[in-house]
């Protein structure tokens, strides 16, 4: 069975480009471009893994959604690995690691290393 992504990013080109190559990858992938149809989406139908940006359209940003998922007893052990171009450096990617964030990916991303990335963290293989 296929593992299930969330992704949740406002930039349709993103979302697309993305999905194929995760889909491509053995993932099955769900897609979100606001943080609160995110949330919606996953009190609806939890995912295996989310992977979140930071900027996002709609009142809630990225930040605001990893704190709903972790502050949930539902969701809260779902891993969030952050996909952002705008938190690079050690201090803001360990503040989202510190908020509960699994592991931050760099945009633009490589196909190969985020597959390897979700993979790592949703215990393929075991």
């Amino acid at each position: 069975m296929a593992r299930e992504v969330l992704l949740v990013d406002d930039e349709d080109v993103f979302l697309e480009l993305v999905k194929e190559q995760l889909t491509n990858r053995g993932f099955s992938v769900r897609v979100a471009s606001t943080g609160e149809e995110a949330l919606v989406q996953l009190k609806e139908k939890p995912p295996d893994i989310v992977l979140l940006d930071i900027l996002l359209a709609g009142e809630l940003n990225g930040i605001d959604v990893l704190k709903k998922i972790v502050a949930n007893p539902e969701t809260k052990k779902i891993p969030v690995i952050v996909c952002s171009l705008t938190m690079r450096l050690r201090g803001e990617i360990q503040f989202l690691l510190d908020l509960g964030a699994k592991a931050y990916v760099a945009k633009p991303c490589q196909p190969d290393d985020l597959a390897a990335k979700l993979k790592e963290m949703v215990g393929e293989g075991e």
